[in-house]
C-alpha cells in the first residue's frame, strides 16, 4: 500500500529522533540512510537533509504540475500528498 507525504516524513522522522546514528546517517548520506531503512530509493534521486532547530523552519516548494495553473485545489491537493510517494515504492 502506497504511503502519503506525512506518513514517509512521520516514520523518518520517529527514526531519527530515537536513532541518533540515524539522523547522522541521514544528514550525512540520506540515500544509504533511507535504504538501510526499508525505503525505496531510486537510483537517480537525489534526497537533501535539513535539520530544523529552534529558531529555524525548512519548507518545500515542490516541482510544479504541468498545466497546474488548469487544475482544481482538489487535484492539486491530490499531486501535493504523492510527491514522496516513490520512495515507498509507489
Amino acid at each position: 500500500m502506497k504511503k502519503s507525504r506525512e506518513e514517509i516524513e512521520t516514520k523518518i522522522n520517529m527514526l531519527a529522533w530515537k536513532d541518533p546514528s540515524f539522523k547522522q546517517k541521514m544528514l550525512k548520506n540520506p540515500e544509504a540512510a533511507l535504504k538501510e531503512a526499508g525505503f525505496n530509493v531510486p537510483a537517480h534521486a537525489k534526497i537533501h537533509v535539513h535539520e530544523e532547530t529552534g529558531d529555524t523552519l525548512h519548507l518545500v516548494i515542490h516541482k510544479v504540475p504541468i498545466n497546474a495553473k488548469n487544475m482544481s485545489e482538489e487535484e492539486l491537493k491530490k499531486i501535493a500528498a504523492a510527491q514522496a510517494q516513490w520512495l515507498c515504492g509507489g
